[in-house]
């Protein structure tokens, strides 16, 4: 229910504050549509060397982009300065900033950014349900899926080490 003292935000918007739960799925959810539009384009483009770079000139720009507009939109919400969207940018840094992003609480009253978001909807709490569940799938598919040696063939190797 959105009231004058909230908003409810969209995943495209470039302004406004988004809180962890919103940040945590449209982090995923803009990956999973850029990986599959940068697919789609490398399709397109054929195993041309000029079309990887062009796929990857389009990856960079775009994930930059993401990160930085999702970056401040929940500093926003939190009620920090902008320039820490920048450590998002910086390898191993980053990982430490996005935690932070995702652990520490926002804003409860309105700020100079805004009112806060209203309640998480239903589709939006789905997927922040669904994001640990399909994480664990996809660790649990790879164990059991991955190429196993066989007894025999150990034993082999154990023979050709031992001669």
């Amino acid at each position: 229910m959105q009231t004058e003292s909230t908003y409810q935000p969209s995943m495209f918007q470039l302004r406004g504050r988004i809180g962890r739960v919103r940040y945590l799925v449209y982090s995923f959810l803009l990956t999973i549509l850029l990986a599959l539009g940068l697919v789609l384009l490398m399709l397109l483009l054929g195993d041309s060397d000029a079309g990887a770079v062009v796929v990857k000139g389009v990856a960079v720009a775009a994930s930059v982009a993401l990160t930085l507009v999702l970056g401040t939109r929940r500093l926003r919400d939190m009620n920090q300065q902008l320039w820490f969207a920048a450590g998002l940018l910086i390898p191993f840094l980053n990982i430490a900033v996005y935690l932070w992003l995702l652990a520490a609480p926002g804003a409860r009253d309105t700020n100079f950014y805004g009112p806060p978001p209203g309640p998480n909807t239903r589709g939006v709490l789905a997927v922040a349900w669904a994001i640990p569940v399909l994480f664990v799938a996809a660790l649990v598919t790879a164990v059991v899926f991955a190429p196993h040696k066989s007894e025999a063939e150990r034993a082999r190797e154990g023979m050709e080490q031992a001669i």
